[in-house]
C-alpha cells in the first residue's frame, strides 16, 4: 500500500509524479522567467507555465474522487489538515522574512519589488499586520504572497463538492451534478458574468474568490473522470497507450491550433486551457512506468515528494537568491538559469524542513 497526497492507493502512478516535478518547475518559470522572442522548445516551455495550476487541480481531484463519493467527515477533516497547515503557516514565514530582510537590506527591497508581479501591479513591501490577515482570509495579499489563492480555492471546492456529492446518492445523479457544475463554471466565464462580478473588487478578493468559477470546471471534470478511475487502471496496455497518444495529441493540437477563443477573465479560464490540461494529465497518467526499472520509479517519486513544498516556498527562495546570490555568481535576473537554481534550492529547503522530526513541520512540504 502506498500513499499519495494523503490518500491510500494500491499502486503509485509514477507518470503523475513525473508530471508534478515538471509542473513544480513550471510554477517557478511562471514567477521568475519572462523572456520575449522565444522559439521552438523554449517557447513551448515558457507557454506551458499556464498549465501548472490546471494540472494540479485535475490530478488532486481525480485521485480523491472516490473519497468524495464514499468517505465520511473523517476523511474531509484529514484532507483539510493537509491544506490548512501550509495555508496558515507559510504566510507567517513570508511575513517574518519580508519584514526582517526589508529592514536589513535595501537590495532585497529593490530586487523584490522589481520582480514581475510586484512591478506589474505597482505594489511595495511596506507590510503591516493587516497584510497577514488578508493573506489568511483570501490566500493572497498584494504585498505578501500571491500563490496561496490556489489553496483557498482548493479548500472551498473540497468542502463544497464533498457536501454536494454526499447529498446525492444515485450515481447517475452525481454524474449529472458534476457535469452541471462544469457547465455552470464555463457559462459564467464565457458570458462575462464572472468578470463582471469580481473584476472591480479589491485585488485580494478578485484573484481569490474571482477564480472560483474558473477552477470549478477542473475540479468537477476531474471528479467525473475520477469516479471511473478503476476502469482506467484496469485497462490493458494497448488501451492506455491510446489514451496517452490522444492526450498528447490534444495538448499539441489545442496549443498550436489556437484552440477555442479564450474569454476575458481573472486567470485559468477557457475551454482550451481545460483541454490542454486534460490531455497533459492523460498522457502522463498512462505512461508505462510499470515497465521501467524500479530504481527509476523510486527516484522520480523521491524527487516529487516535495513538489507541494516547492510551490509554497519558491517565491521566498527566489527573492533571497536574486537579492544576494545571483549577482555574485553571474546568474541573470529572472533568467532560465535562475529558475533552475530556485527550483533546486527550494527542493533542498524542503528536504531540510522534512528532516525535522515533527509531523506538523513535515506537513509544510509534503
Amino acid at each position: 500500500m502506498l500513499c499519495y497526497n494523503g490518500i491510500t492507493l494500491q499502486k503509485k502512478n509514477i507518470g503523475l509524479d513525473l508530471l508534478r516535478v515538471w509542473l513544480s518547475f513550471e510554477v517557478v518559470v511562471d514567477h521568475f522567467w519572462h523572456q520575449n522572442g522565444l522559439t521552438g522548445f523554449w517557447d513551448f516551455l515558457s507557454q506551458m507555465r499556464s498549465l501548472a495550476v490546471p494540472c494540479f487541480l485535475l490530478t488532486s481531484f481525480y485521485l480523491t474522487a472516490n473519497r468524495y463519493a464514499t468517505s465520511d467527515g473523517a476523511w474531509l477533516k484529514r484532507r483539510f489538515s493537509r491544506l490548512f497547515v501550509p495555508y496558515f503557516v507559510w504566510p507567517i514565514v513570508y511575513f517574518i522574512l519580508v519584514l526582517s530582510c526589508s529592514a536589513l537590506s535595501e537590495t532585497f527591497v529593490r530586487t523584490t519589488v522589481g520582480m514581475t508581479e510586484f512591478k506589474h501591479y505597482g505594489f511595495d513591501l511596506a507590510l503591516d499586520g493587516w497584510d497577514l490577515v488578508r493573506q489568511w482570509a483570501f490566500g493572497i495579499d498584494r504585498r505578501l504572497v500571491h500563490q496561496f489563492w490556489f489553496h483557498s480555492n482548493m479548500i472551498f471546492w473540497t468542502a463544497g463538492l464533498f457536501l454536494l456529492l454526499k447529498c446525492v446518492v444515485r450515481p447517475k445523479a452525481r454524474v449529472a451534478l458534476l457535469a452541471g457544475c462544469a457547465m455552470f463554471g464555463l457559462v459564467m466565464q464565457y458570458s462575462g458574468a464572472n468578470t463582471f462580478l469580481f473584476d472591480r473588487l479589491c485585488f485580494e478578493f478578485k484573484y481569490s474568490a474571482g477564480r472560483l468559477l474558473a477552477t470549478l470546471p477542473y475540479a468537477a471534470i476531474a471528479l467525473l473522470v475520477g469516479l471511473q478511475r478503476k476502469r482506467v487502471d484496469e485497462s490493458g496496455s494497448a488501451t492506455r497507450a491510446i489514451f496517452a497518444a490522444v492526450g498528447l495529441f490534444l495538448l499539441f493540437f489545442v496549443h498550436y491550433s489556437g484552440g477555442f477563443p479564450r474569454p476575458e477573465g481573472l486567470g485559468y479560464q477557457g475551454v482550451s486551457l481545460l483541454l490542454m490540461a486534460l490531455g497533459t494529465v492523460a498522457f502522463f497518467y498512462c505512461l508505462p512506468f510499470d515497465r521501467a526499472p524500479a530504481a527509476v520509479g523510486a527516484a522520480i517519486s523521491w524527487v516529487s515528494k516535495f513538489c507541494m513544498g516547492i510551490y509554497c516556498c519558491h517565491l521566498a527562495v527566489g527573492w533571497v537568491l536574486h537579492a544576494w546570490l545571483f549577482p555574485r555568481i553571474g546568474v541573470g535576473f529572472e533568467s532560465l538559469a535562475a529558475c533552475c537554481w530556485i527550483w533546486g534550492v527550494s527542493w533542498l529547503v524542503c528536504l531540510v524542513v522534512w528532516l525535522v522530526p515533527v509531523r506538523l513541520v513535515k506537513s509544510l512540504v509534503e
